[in-house]
């Protein structure tokens, strides 16, 4: 019975140690011809409150070693004529100058994004959901905050709504 327990848990424990995600090969380029139904501006407004996005594809590389499309992204976010945080003034710029604030891909081409948004105020990354409705007039925007382990102080609040629709302009 012993025995049967050691190889059990050994078999599973070397299953777990090998099992992992297959990364592109060096030097490949992943195209995604879907991501273009989600560039452009998009905006929420709420009384005074209005959270601005833009939107759009670049060929990012990651991990020194492949490049693979993404939505990039930057976002304003205002209460009346005041400015929360806004990353906005840079929007012609590429991934590679490290000024978006939004990567997100649909890598099963689908409406639906998955990705970060960096939080500015609070300087933390949150994961964000963008869902385009069947008409592409819509975004449902979603945050919330990253799993794992938080070392040091870690501000679980937002700066940015959690929940929103925003409108194409």
């Amino acid at each position: 019975m012993n025995k049967l327990k050691i190889v059990t848990i050994s078999f599973l424990f070397v299953s777990c140690c090998t099992v992992k995600a297959q990364m592109p090969s060096p030097g490949s380029n992943i195209i995604n011809n879907t991501l273009g139904k989600f560039t452009g501006t998009w905006q929420w407004v709420s009384g005074t409150d209005t959270v601005k996005i833009f939107l759009k594809k670049d060929n990012v590389l990651f991990f020194n070693s492949y490049h693979a499309d993404r939505i990039i992204g930057l976002h304003l976010y205002k209460k009346g004529n005041t400015i929360i945080e806004s990353s906005y003034n840079y929007t012609n710029t590429v991934r590679s100058d490290k000024y978006s604030t939004i990567l997100a891909g649909n890598d099963s081409g689908n409406n639906i994004l998955t990705g970060t948004l960096k939080d500015l105020k609070k300087n933390k990354l949150l994961n964000i959901t963008l869902t385009l409705n069947a008409q592409q007039t819509e975004l449902q925007w979603q945050t919330n905050n990253r799993e794992g382990l938080k070392i040091g102080p870690y501000d679980y609040g937002y700066t940015l709504p959690r929940t929103i629709t925003l409108k194409k302009l």
